[in-house]
């Protein structure tokens, strides 16, 4: 679902919580915060095979 991070977002901010973003989440974490501005936003990192990619 386009969006579904941002809205997602938003929801969990509104409660308070922090936000944290998925490798494969459908929003950029560049998007997500410019969506969700406050709050502390933890990335969870899914290793490839290639670690230097990673």
């Amino acid at each position: 679902m386009p969006r579904a991070d941002g809205i997602a977002g938003a929801g969990v901010a509104a409660a308070g919580a922090p936000l944290a973003h998925s490798t494969t989440g459908t929003a950029s974490i560049e998007n997500l915060t410019a969506a969700v501005p406050q709050g502390p936003k933890p990335f969870q990192l899914y290793m490839w095979e290639d670690r230097e990619r990673s």
